[in-house]
Order: structure tokens, then C-alpha cells, then sequence
């Protein structure tokens, strides 16, 4: 079994807004910790919309709702 420690994976260009929300309260309910709850951080930039929790290994998991449309 492979066993990676401290990793950070990001979820890239959810769709919006809720769906940061979902997944937070998601991974939340799951088990994980909360590391940043939703919400703006626009020191990245000013659409940047995210929510980071820590699954039970430890490692940290960041959704990310950049403001941009996905739709084609």
C-alpha cells in the first residue's frame, strides 16, 4: 500500500461557489478537519473562492472556485 504523507491536493475550477461550499461541508461530515473555511482569499487574486480541510491522514485538500465560467 502506498502511503504519502503531507500531501496538498487542490480541486481546481469547481463551479462555483456552492460547490466549495458542498465539498467543505462534505469532507467536513466525512471526518476531515477544517484548515480554512470558505470564503474569499483574494490575496491570490479577486475571484479566488476556496475551502482547505485536512482528511484523516493529515494532508490538505483545497476546493478552489477561481470566478470563470466552465461552461464551453
Amino acid at each position: 500500500m502506498l502511503y504519502i504523507e503531507n500531501l496538498d491536493l487542490d480541486l481546481q475550477y469547481l463551479k462555483d461557489h456552492a460547490s466549495v461550499d458542498a465539498f467543505h461541508a462534505a469532507a467536513i461530515e466525512a471526518g476531515g478537519k477544517d484548515n480554512g473555511l470558505p470564503g474569499l482569499r483574494s490575496f491570490y487574486h479577486p475571484k479566488y473562492y476556496a475551502a482547505f480541510v485536512l482528511d484523516p491522514a493529515g494532508n490538505n485538500i483545497e476546493a478552489v472556485d477561481h470566478g470563470v465560467s466552465l461552461d464551453a
